[in-house]
């Protein structure tokens, strides 16, 4: 039986357990593409934030005096690896620790899939642009970053999510009229690889890497999908490249990647209240109106699919993307109004939304009440959110379109 969630539901939840005002931060977002293939220069309508206020749990853990704790219960001592701070998972090169993370910006449009690397990613959040979605793919350790595409242009949305662990923001193109001053202003490393493309001019080394033949260029449009692509569908980069790139921008390798979430050995994440959810399915958009996580118990993870339940395939390993985690972030997007159906995304209002883990789902709250804020999860009493390591998929969903979620 399928089991629908309406809006008053989580609003509810919300009003039960929220206590103190929070000061929300109005900043506008603005989402006009500044690619070689998109010129958009229509003028924007700012809108105004809600006015009604937004209040937090009871209790929050700080991240950084947690930190300790949380890793000491994932770590095992005859491990060599280290943990992941995105997945809990101990399973990092121990050169990754003390380095910077990235979040790279990844179409889902039709015409660019299937995606290439996106399987490899540590955590995916995917979030509504026009009336397509595309995908925020986060990697840990930058030097693990596979060839990856077909890339796009950055939003605001995605630079603000890794604003909050500290990642570089990378992109193909920007929302011209709002990313350049947002980023500036807010401190966030961010490169576009639109300004570093080497067209098709790289050499295919045959084993999965290739050597760029321009100087100063740390990403390509690939040749092997000339026949069935055209830009902007074809661009394409790796890790290596984009550590090159981030170097000589002269950013600072060395920080602190955060722990993405409190999270604590599979299978151990309490789930008070849960209801059985193996089959669940998230509205983005028209044309992506299925975004459909199915568990297998097997390796206790979702595998996804959309738009009319076809399976969302990594091009590289031809596998169905999968994850031990997912979660539905209901977030005040409201179109822009300019014509051409930019969203602003209100992260500092936080909502409700819903933990998928282990075939069960639970409520949740989140918070971001700034850019440099991690998103923080919470139960419905106000407690940090323990959350089973693993890779987590993330559905930053418009909380017009909730009642549109269902499972069973």
């Amino acid at each position: 039986m399928k089991t629908k969630i309406t809006k008053l539901a989580v609003l509810s939840l919300a009003l039960v357990i929220l206590t103190t005002p929070i000061t929300a931060c109005k900043k506008k977002a603005d989402t006009s593409d500044s690619t070689t293939t998109q010129t958009s220069t229509e003028a924007t309508t700012t809108t105004e934030a809600p006015t009604e206020p937004v209040t937090e749990p009871t209790t929050q853990i700080s991240y950084e005096t947690a930190d300790e704790d949380i890793l000491s219960a994932l770590f095992d001592p005859n491990n060599p690896m280290e943990i992941n701070p995105f997945t809990g998972l101990q399973n990092m090169d121990p050169e990754n620790v003390g380095k910077r993370s990235c979040g790279i910006v990844v179409s889902n449009s039709p015409e660019a899939n299937p995606s290439r690397g996106i399987g490899a990613a540590d955590v995916i959040y995917e979030y509504e642009v026009e009336d397509v979605t595309r995908m925020l793919c986060m990697f840990a350790d930058i030097s693990s970053m596979p060839q990856i595409g077909s890339l796009r242009s950055g939003r605001v949305c995605a630079a603000d999510l890794c604003c909050g662990t500290n990642s570089f923001f990378i992109s193909w193109g920007y929302d011209k009229t709002r990313v350049p001053g947002h980023v500036s202003a807010n401190g966030i490393n961010w490169m576009d690889l639109n300004n570093y493309d080497a067209g098709k001019n790289y050499s295919d080394n045959g084993d999965g890497t290739v050597t760029v033949n321009s100087k100063n260029c740390f990403g390509w449009r690939d040749k092997t999908w000339n026949s069935s692509r055209h830009a902007p569908h074809d661009a394409v980069s790796d890790g290596e490249h984009c550590k090159a790139g981030l170097e000589y921008l002269g950013f600072e390798m060395n920080g602190v990647t955060p722990l993405l979430f409190h999270f604590v050995p599979y299978g151990e994440a309490p789930m008070d209240g849960a209801i059985p959810c193996t089959d669940l399915t998230v509205y983005f958009t028209q044309s992506n109106p299925d975004a459909h996580f199915v568990y297998n118990e097997t390796d206790s993870c979702y595998y996804k699919s959309q738009r009319h339940d076809k399976a969302q395939i990594d091009e590289t390993t031809g596998e169905q993307i999968h994850f031990e985690n997912v979660i539905v972030l209901y977030v005040d997007i409201r179109n822009r109004n300019d014509g051409a159906g930019h969203k602003d995304f209100y992260f500092e209002l936080g909502g409700g939304g819903f933990y998928i883990t282990n075939g069960q789902l639970i409520s949740i709250l989140w918070q971001k009440p700034t850019p440099q804020d991690q998103i923080k999860l919470y139960t419905p009493d106000g407690e940090e959110l323990k959350v089973n390591a693993g890779k987590s998929y993330v559905c930053l969903v418009d909380i017009d379109d909730l009642d549109k979620t269902y499972w069973s």
